[in-house]
């Protein structure tokens, strides 16, 4: 089997790499990087394949052919924005893949998020 993991360049992603190796699990890395730029510390994560791919891009999603996860951008934009814009963002995500095959997530950035902005979010994926 083969994994693909989305922000191999994070603390969650890197640490996702190595136990599915460790596992015997073969695993793909992947981030916005043009190369591997997580902490390099000779563990399986900074040595296995890695892949650029932007996962916030509509088209990037279409390669896949199944859902994959990601949406909001990786600086935090769930935080900072209104409740209003996080709904009309996440809109826009949906509708830029018509074919429902993302999952609305916000990278490892949703830790300060206002509650009513995460509410949004689930308000505006279910059409309300």
């Amino acid at each position: 089997m083969k994994v693909f993991v989305t922000g191999v360049n994070g603390q969650l992603g890197h640490d996702m790499i190595n136990e599915l190796t460790a596992r015997g699990i073969e695993a793909i890395g992947s981030d916005i990087t043009d190369s591997y730029a997580g902490m390099d510390d000779g563990s399986a994560a900074a040595k296995a394949h890695y892949e650029k791919l932007d996962i916030t891009d509509a088209d990037a999603v279409k390669l896949f052919g199944r859902p994959v996860l990601g949406g909001f951008n990786r600086q935090g934009e769930i935080n900072t924005i209104s409740a209003e814009e996080v709904a009309d963002r996440t809109r826009k995500i949906l509708s830029e893949n018509p074919e429902g095959r993302v999952m609305i997530g916000a990278d490892c950035t949703v830790g300060n998020a206002p509650l009513a902005n995460i509410q949004a979010a689930v308000a505006a994926a279910h059409g309300k």
